[in-house]
């Protein structure tokens, strides 16, 4: 693929060449439903919606994206690019903390327009998250409060941007497009990182930089015309966009999609996909596969995985024992030995830095642990590991920062000259570059590069990247005895799993900390959407800091691994081994008929136990630790967790949810009577 061309020119010469052959399929319902659209089709669609956008002057403007997962997403997106438009990829804020965020999208990006779906549309204009996002008299003091919280002095007007619904745009609009005159080094899309809820950073992709990495992408993965991809990750996740819809538009192949929440709630179907469809290509991150191994007594017997010839392992640290468990479970399906790619990149390299296939096999016999080898050096530019203080390029098993470089590394982050300059224009000791400094920590080893660790503090958990810095300020609001800038966030492997763990020094010994720590837990689970593992609460002026007073995560992260904190209490929140023992007679699943058949007093208590058992499980913890009368999101369900618990529901009801309920923040007590009420 040449360098000079954009992804318009792709697709278009994809429609030309091969109009009839199939560029996605969406399943639903279980995969019993697929709408699938060719190239030829996506072509006509985008020229359409691009043709309205044109009429709306939009070239060069940034456009919101705000679909659920489907060929709607992928159509917009394309139609953004026809325009000549700056697509931005967005989320459907189910949160309060997810509103507030895509809040700062649009003020950052300066959106005007947003490409949706009726259903959607309606949702967001009536329910009370899209009171969050405007700036009107009469406020309510706790969302004001909120918002101040979350740094947000000036909100978009919500009321002037304008709102298109893609499926009523007419097919005749073709007619208006015209080529936008756009070439490779004009922007395409701002990639929204996950990162910090008050400063979202729009990193923005070129044509060219997605062209360059799909090149990557097929050479360390192979040709395309032949590939046959499957994808559950969602559209506005750059693994999703730039893997699973643009990497294939450039070079040719078809890709079956389905919806994350599908994923979360059967992550065996994603298996047996493959083997119904002859799925060649797929991924996603470490944890997925765990799910898998954990989820292994609903696969099917004749499970047939032969047709893999690539399953990456990204977005997360990849660990050998994940990889070795994923294929002693799966082995005697026909999981190819050679199937696995752990990959390394992110959003500020488009998606893929490197990456590279590892002898599962081989692994196994070794009873390798630890890290693996994420890629080699063979790639569009350079990699080095660079000690991050006197810039030197580190020896072989030298630890340092990664740095890299190449066309396929971004323009910088959007509308910040000054972070794009310290992240984006790195020299080394002898004065080459530019270079891009990841922030990670990784070292080569015979070829191979092992990334060590963030040299951020990020904290992933199941995917989702966590600031510790918003977790640490948001807890010191429920108390004067905790010292404010006197607390630590971390992200600890426990179990071969991420677990949020908080240390925060205290004023005073009072001798009360049960009740101060359930306050910590579930702030944390309000504002944050994830359960804390466990609070340890040390005295004052006894954190590690810096000189200029800064917090030494590593070191804190080391002595509470090591048990050298000096403890005035600690509490951990119970974890799954306890449940399962605890309420494995509530495991059986209910159905809408079952529960019919029982008296409406009986119902209610039993349709309340077994969707308290399904809260816990989720959340790990007992079920007298959940509060029936909060909003689900504040019990600490994160995003992941939250779409589990719709599905199970959906499963009771045998029919789907409507989004917009659920961005209305039922409590698992209004679930329960609205469902009671609804059967009579």
């Amino acid at each position: 693929m040449p360098l000079e061309e954009t992804i318009v020119d792709i697709l278009r010469t994809r429609a030309q060449e091969m109009p009839e052959k199939q560029a996605f399929i969406f399943l639903e319902k279980d995969a019993q439903e697929s709408f699938p659209i060719n190239y030829g089709q996506l072509h006509e669609k985008a020229m359409s919606i691009a043709g309205l956008l044109m009429q709306m002057k939009a070239q060069g403007e940034r456009v919101l994206l705000l679909y659920p997962p489907g060929l709607d997403y992928i159509c917009g997106f394309m139609g953004c690019l026809y325009a000549g438009a700056i697509a931005v990829p967005a989320t459907i804020p189910f949160s309060e903390k997810a509103a507030i965020h895509l809040a700062h999208v649009i003020k950052d990006s300066g959106a005007q327009i947003v490409l949706s779906s009726a259903k959607l549309i309606a949702s967001m204009k009536k329910v009370r998250l899209v009171q969050i996002l405007r700036d009107i008299p009469g406020f309510n003091k706790l969302a004001t409060n909120t918002l101040a919280r979350y740094g947000v002095s000036h909100l978009p007007n919500w009321g002037k941007i304008s709102w298109v619904d893609t499926s009523k745009v007419k097919i005749d609009l073709a007619d208006n497009w015209q080529d936008p005159g756009i070439n490779a080094n004009d922007l395409a899309f701002l990639q929204y990182t996950s990162g910090s809820t008050n400063d979202p950073k729009g990193v923005m992709v070129s044509h060219k930089n997605i062209v360059a990495n799909s090149s990557l992408i097929e050479r360390k993965t192979g040709k395309g015309l032949d590939i046959v991809g499957l994808n559950w990750l969602p559209p506005y996740h750059d693994m999703g966009m730039i893997g699973f819809i643009l990497s294939p538009i450039c070079i040719g192949a078809t890709v079956y999609h389905y919806s994350p929440l599908e994923f979360l709630k059967r992550p065996h179907r994603w298996l047996e996909l493959i083997s119904e469809k002859g799925i060649t290509h797929t991924g996603g991150p470490n944890f997925s596969y765990d799910l898998c191994v954990k989820k292994q007594d609903n696969i099917l017997s004749n499970l047939d995985l032969s047709s893999l010839k690539v399953i990456f392992n990204g977005a997360e640290p990849v660990y050998a024992e994940t990889l070795t468990r994923f294929y002693k479970t799966f082995a005697k399906y026909g999981l190819s030995k050679n199937a696995m790619c752990p990959c390394y990149g992110m959003a500020e390299a488009t998606l893929m830095i490197t990456g590279n296939s590892v002898d599962l096999e081989e692994l196994a016999q070794k009873e390798h642990k630890g890290l693996v080898s994420s890629g080699d050096n063979q790639v569009d530019g350079e990699i080095l590991c660079v000690n991050p203080e006197s810039k030197e390029v580190c020896q072989e098993e030298e630890v340092g920062e990664i740095w890299i470089s190449g066309s396929h590394v971004t323009q910088g982050y959007w509308n910040k000259p000054q972070l794009t300059e310290e992240t984006f224009g790195a020299y080394t000791a002898d004065q080459k570059g530019p270079y891009l400094r990841t922030g990670d920590l990784g070292y080569w080893k015979d070829g191979g590069l092992i990334v060590a660790g963030r040299k951020k503090d990020l904290i992933i958990i199941r995917g989702q990247n966590y600031y510790p810095q918003d977790i640490e300020v948001s807890v010191q609001e429920v108390s004067e005895n905790l010292r404010k800038g006197c607390s630590a966030a971390l992200g600890v492997k426990i179990d071969n799993e991420e677990k949020l763990v908080l240390i925060q020094e205290i004023k005073e010994d009072t001798g009360n900390y049960e009740t101060l720590m359930n306050l910590m837990h579930d702030n944390i689970a309000t504002n944050h959407g994830i359960p804390c593992f466990e609070i340890v609460l040390i005295p004052a002026r006894t954190i590690p800091k810096t000189a200029n007073g800064k917090i030494k995560r590593r070191e804190c992260q080391t002595f509470y691994v090591e048990g050298k904190l000096k403890v005035i209490a600690q509490k951990k929140w119970a974890q799954g081994d306890f449940l399962v023992e605890k309420i494995s007679d509530l495991s059986e699943e209910i159905t809408l008929e079952s529960l019919l058949d029982l008296k409406p007093e009986e119902r209610k208590e039993k349709l309340q136990n077994y969707l308290l058992w399904s809260l816990a499980e989720l959340l790990e913890v007992e079920q007298n630790q959940i509060n029936p009368t909060l909003p689900l999101d504040e019990l600490g369900l994160d995003s992941s967790g939250l779409a589990e618990f719709r599905l199970t529901l959906e499963d009771v009801l045998g029919q789907d949810i409507e989004e917009e309920y659920f961005m209305e923040k039922p409590s698992l007590e209004d679930i329960i009577a609205k469902t009671c009420l609804a059967m009579g």
